[in-house]
C-alpha cells in the first residue's frame, strides 16, 4: 500500500470518527451543548442543526473513503470545505470568548486532519 494512500485512509477515518463522536455528543448531551453554545454566544437552535450536518459529513466521508460512486465529486469537495469552515469557525469562536487554548485542540485537530485528508485524496492513488 502506498504511503499517501495509507495517510489518506488514516486521516479520513479519524476525521469521520471525530465527526461521528461530535455529532452524537450534540444530541446525547443536549443541555450541556446548549450551555456551551450560549457561552460561545451562539443561538441555542444552532447546535442540533450542526449535529445533523456532522452526521451528513460522516456519510460523505465514508463515500470518499471507500470511493463510492453515487456521491458526486462536487459534493465531496463541499464536504471538505464544510468541515474546514466548521473547524475554522469553532477555533475562532473558542478563542474569541477567551477560553483556554486546550478547549480549541479538537478544532485544531479537525483542521489538520481535513487538510491532510484532502491533500492526499487523489483518484489515481486510490485505485491500486
Amino acid at each position: 500500500m502506498k504511503r499517501k494512500k495509507l495517510i489518506f485512509i488514516l486521516t479520513t477515518s479519524l476525521l469521520a470518527l471525530m465527526y461521528m463522536g461530535g455529532g452524537t455528543r450534540y444530541f446525547v448531551e443536549f443541555n450541556e451543548m446548549s450551555d456551551i453554545y450560549i457561552a460561545l454566544q451562539f443561538p441555542r437552535w444552532l447546535h442540533p442543526v450542526l449535529g445533523i450536518t456532522k452526521f451528513m459529513a460522516v456519510i460523505s466521508l465514508i463515500t470518499i473513503l471507500f470511493n463510492i460512486k453515487f456521491n458526486p465529486s462536487w459534493l465531496k469537495e463541499w464536504t471538505y470545505a464544510g468541515i474546514f469552515f466548521n473547524g475554522s469557525l469553532a477555533l475562532m469562536a473558542h478563542q474569541m470568548v477567551n477560553e483556554p487554548f486546550v478547549l480549541s485542540i479538537p478544532a485544531v485537530m479537525v483542521l489538520l486532519l481535513v487538510i491532510i485528508s484532502r491533500y492526499t485524496w487523489d483518484k489515481k492513488n486510490l485505485t491500486d
